[in-house]
């Protein structure tokens, strides 16, 4: 057990209580200062207060000395001296409010807390939150309170960083390091701005980021006015004036890796399929983490699934459902499976020419139905009911990391594997973000689980899904 993890906050809302956020620790290390870091803050003291409130001896927090007598005392202690750094994915509210209402509780730390994050994110702090406006500019720039010091990721890794298989990654706390890449969610529009003549979007779904240092890519006119076909659902996916232009909400994934054992998860912020993205860049991610999902280096990866499959691809805005995650993974076990047979493995397509873009529409309630039916068990067994749940794999084999990235080719998407392979086994899926319907139906998170299950059954990735609860501590 290498990753200590507790959700703070597993859910995308509506409920404010439980929102986005999780806290990360190395076994590795003692309990300390600096030994913990938390990655998204939609829920943060709240979701310590509660986690301390409710749990045992054995909760995320066994064999921390807790200095005071009464939960909010010790929450807020655990925030101010044990958490580290705060790494935040992306700017929006159900990501940080959390975050930034606890603030006033770091007048008593004895230096300011780390937000980490891309420069596109913490420049939607500075502008639009820290701004004197919606809140107080407590930060160590401009002139601020000095509560909250920025440190700006360089997207895709520091190369001055690291060496090996830690090559661009930077010190996230004591015992972990992280590498973060730049992913997109959704598009917003805002009003044209000629741009400099120097700068020259690249729209080759090839290049999959461009550095966070930039502006963001703007697509303008002659691409925008073109309607946006979703492969899922074949439906147009934009409808702009000739002076509207778009931009590609930049969320992240972090890479977190265990440096005592060089064991590694991903956590994403809210991620948008590639398929119908007007910046793809999951692929790139995918390309990173395929040779450490061979190796057994990458045992869990966190990703976003809003939604059910119900909803059609135009009112995602910028989020997954179980068709298009599965997909995503797909991605991902194709990249598996060519590096571990090779270049030269004969491939065979996994369905005929025809039907490889057919349009694909959202189950009928009377198939999703019969699908929760049939797969009641998976949902008793995969839900993360318990307070506390263990991940364990085999031992990893030997090999350069950066070897097998070599292997990578860019086309995978004829490559089918037999019953038997499995190409994600030993790799845990945990869904999160999912948004409540706050209705008396079946909850939403079982009817995501049960989707996912079964069509990850289907295309035979043979990674287990799993929907971890609101302060479940998981071990990796």
């Amino acid at each position: 057990m290498v990753a200590d993890l507790s959700q703070k906050g597993p859910t995308g809302g509506p409920c404010e209580d439980s929102i986005t956020g999780m806290l990360v620790r190395s076994t590795s290390t003692s309990w300390g200062p600096d030994s913990m870091i938390a990655v998204d803050a939609g829920t943060l003291l709240c979701g310590l207060k509660n986690v301390l409130e409710t749990s045992d001896d054995n909760g995320p927090f066994s064999g921390m000395a807790m200095p005071y007598k009464t939960a909010k005392a010790n929450a807020a202690h655990i925030l101010r001296e044990i958490v580290g750094p705060v790494l935040v994915t992306h700017a929006h509210l159900d990501h940080i409010s959390g975050f930034v209402v606890n603030t006033p509780i770091l007048e008593a730390s004895s230096g300011p807390k780390r937000l980490t994050a891309l420069p596109s994110v913490i420049s939607a702090f500075k502008e639009h939150m820290f701004n004197e406006i919606l809140w107080p500019n407590l930060t160590d720039e401009d002139g601020g309170a000095g509560l909250i010091t920025f440190q700006r990721l360089v997207e895709g890794g520091n190369p001055h960083m690291g060496r090996g298989e830690e090559k661009g990654y930077v010190r996230a706390c004591e015992g972990l390091t992280t590498r973060c890449f730049a992913v997109s969610h959704g598009r917003c529009k805002r009003p044209y701005q000629q741009q400099p003549t120097t700068s020259t979007p690249d729209l080759n779904p090839r290049r999959l980021s461009l550095p966070s240092s930039a502006d963001p890519v703007l697509f303008q006119d002659s691409f925008v006015d073109r309607p946006l076909l979703s492969p899922a659902t074949g439906q147009s996916q934009s409808s702009q004036s000739p002076r509207e232009v778009c931009t590609a909400v930049e969320s992240s994934a972090f890479f977190i890796r265990d440096h005592a054992s060089g064991i590694e998860i991903i956590i994403f912020g809210d991620i948008e399929p590639d398929s119908i993205s007007i910046h793809p860049r999951n692929q790139r991610v995918w390309e990173k983490a395929a040779p450490k999902v061979l190796s057994k280096v990458l045992r869990a990866i966190f990703i976003e699934c809003s939604y059910d499959n119900s909803v059609s691809d135009e009112f995602l805005y910028g989020h997954l459902c179980p068709r298009h995650l599965i997909k995503e993974l797909k991605v991902l076990a194709r990249l598996v499976f060519k590096l571990k047979h090779g270049a030269g493995h004969k491939r065979k397509r996994a369905t005929p020419p025809e039907q490889e873009h057919a349009p694909e529409e959202p189950p009928s309630a009377k198939q999703k139905s019969g699908r929760s039916k049939s797969h009641s068990s998976a949902k008793g067994t995969q839900r993360g009911r318990g307070r506390t749940s263990t991940v364990t794999f085999a031992d990893t084999p030997s090999g350069s990391l950066a070897a097998a990235n070599d292997d990578i080719e860019e086309t995978t998407d004829d490559i089918k594997w037999s019953e038997e392979e499995k190409p994600l086994e030993g790799l845990t899926i945990f869904l999160i973000h999912i948004k409540d319907d706050m209705s008396e139906d079946e909850p939403v998170a079982e009817r995501i689980l049960s989707e996912v299950t079964e069509l990850a059954e289907t295309e035979n990735l043979g990674c287990t899904i799993r929907v971890p609860g609101r302060g479940e501590n998981i071990l990796i």
